[in-house]
């Protein structure tokens, strides 16, 4: 999910319930949240990704919108995330 402001803050976390969670953030925040990409996979995966990511973290589960940030959304967006799997491992960050 992304918070459409200046920042442009990324959320990247594990829901059952996206569009609960959503509208929940959407309560707390002054800015519209939006959803960027959805995968559905474990926590397992959430945890690989903020490993993966973790150049990016601002705190808990919000990213600044890097260019690794972004790549990864556009390859789960793409079906193509094992490539993004695949990148991040030459570059050492898994």
């Amino acid at each position: 999910m992304r918070q459409q402001s200046s920042d442009g803050y990324i959320k990247i976390g594990f829901s059952i319930k996206v569009a609960s969670r959503r509208n929940a953030l959407q309560t707390a925040s002054p800015y519209k949240i939006e959803i960027l990409a959805l995968l559905e996979e474990s926590r397992i995966i959430e945890n690989v990704i903020h490993i993966m990511l973790k150049d990016s973290k601002i705190t808990g589960e919000w990213f600044y919108p890097t260019e690794e940030v972004l790549r990864c959304i556009e390859c789960v967006n793409n079906n193509e995330f094992p490539v993004f799997i695949q990148e991040a491992s030459e570059r050492g960050k898994i």
